[in-house]
């Protein structure tokens, strides 16, 4: 009986113990998720109210405020290193739109909606690609991008924001790693650690779409998300398909060995990182998972009932635009990962998305031509998988757009 004690005593030391360690790693590295810890996660006060004065939004999750400015690094999420990062400033104008310098009052006629790559993360105002297609349009080129939006939230802001305006032609652009955005309402689930990124989706009810609002209408409900999470597991796929698999729990040895390789190459990668405070170990970690996650994008455009979600909503897109007597065109803006990627497999990995939308809108996938780049990265402001467009990116984005503009008689 002794014995049996001493080993249930040894057991329950070593685990407590090796949880503490794991909260230690976690430190600075998000990814490695523990359930107390990650499934009902308590947020602070101060980042609630944080949040709610920066970006909050009970209809569309975030977006950016109105005569707000931001001062970004120029780096990729979770990139660490000795070196100093350069920093871009952003300007929100009043109407909430990208500030375009030089062409403000110009008319307004080409709207653009979509992700970062629409925002045009990490240059100046003065080098988005829509600054320089209100150069060659001589019109305001209105940006409405916004970060880490799916095109379910790029929609529903259009719908919000273009109510009235008619005769438009209306940009949605997005990266092909949408099509795990919008399977989401928590992107915490498929994105750890984005704590905050509640949002709203569509699902596919009898062939129609069919809106499932944002899980957090106030600001309040952060503070007890205990009550959201049954409804958070429903409503988004990762939770079964990505999350529960990496989550670390009791007893967490064992809870280890789910997913041993992964698991063990990151504690080890982390441990060497804070031994010699080491970014390359810490960016070794990051980069596993980024290569899971960009597995999990191009694994999504074989899933049929995915691929069907994404082309309703653009169909949806392309139909509400049109309502308008406007003109929707769809652009797509692959990563450098994905670049990389079609070139190792000689095949493009959402070709069945293109079929499936090309008798609907119009479309120009920015990829075919980056291809044929001899010096790719130079289109991109770092290697990392995410990476936003350079200046000399954003330029060739605007002259790609506008060509395809003046071929077809858009403008």
């Amino acid at each position: 009986m002794t014995l049996i004690i001493q080993i249930i005593i040894f057991f329950v030391l070593i685990e407590f113990l090796f949880v503490k360690y794991l909260k230690f790693l976690r430190t600075g590295f998000q990814w490695l998720i523990i359930k107390k810890l990650d499934l009902n996660p308590k947020l602070s006060k101060n980042n609630i109210h944080k949040f709610y004065k920066n970006s909050f939004d009970k209809t569309l999750g975030w977006v950016p405020r109105s005569n707000s400015i931001k001062i970004d690094k120029i780096k990729s999420f979770g990139e660490q290193s000795k070196k100093k990062f350069p920093t871009v400033k952003y300007k929100i104008n009043k109407y909430g739109e990208r500030f375009n310098p030089s062409f403000e009052k110009k008319r307004k006629k080409i709207f653009t909606f979509g992700d970062s790559f629409v925002f045009a993360r990490h240059v100046n105002d003065k080098d988005t690609w829509q600054h320089k297609l209100s150069s060659l349009t001589n019109s305001n080129v209105v940006n409405f991008g916004v970060g880490n939006y799916g095109i379910d939230q790029s929609i529903l802001r259009m719908q919000k924001i273009l109510k009235n305006k008619k005769n438009k032609i209306i940009i949605l652009g997005f990266v092909p790693e949408t099509i795990v955005r919008i399977h989401s309402c928590w992107r915490h689930f498929y994105e750890y650690g984005n704590f905050f990124a509640f949002k709203p989706r569509f699902i596919l009810k009898n062939k129609s779409l069919k809106l499932i609002k944002n899980p957090i209408s106030k600001i309040t409900e952060l503070y007890n998300l205990k009550k959201k999470i049954n409804f958070l597991i429903k409503n988004d796929i990762w939770y079964n398909k990505k999350f529960k698999h990496d989550l670390i729990h009791f007893p967490f040895l064992l809870s280890i060995f789910k997913n041993f390789p992964k698991n063990m190459t990151l504690i080890y990668y982390l441990t060497i990182s804070k031994i010699f405070q080491s970014y390359n170990y810490h960016n070794k970690a990051w980069r596993i998972i980024l290569n899971d996650n960009s597995n999990f994008v191009y694994k999504s455009y074989y899933n049929k009932e995915m691929v069907n979600l994404m082309s309703e909503q653009i169909k949806y897109f392309s139909k509400t635009v049109k309502k308008g007597n406007g003109r929707p065109v769809v652009v797509i803006f692959p990563y450098l990962e994905d670049l990389r990627f079609i070139s190792r497999k000689r095949k493009l990995f959402y070709s069945k998305i293109i079929t499936n939308i090309s008798k609907y809108v119009a479309i120009i996938d920015l990829t075919k031509s980056l291809l044929e780049k001899k010096n790719k990265n130079k289109y991109f402001v770092n290697s990392f998988y995410g990476s936003h467009l350079s200046k000399k990116g954003n330029k060739f984005c605007a002259e790609e757009i506008y060509n395809f503009f003046k071929k077809n008689k858009i403008v």
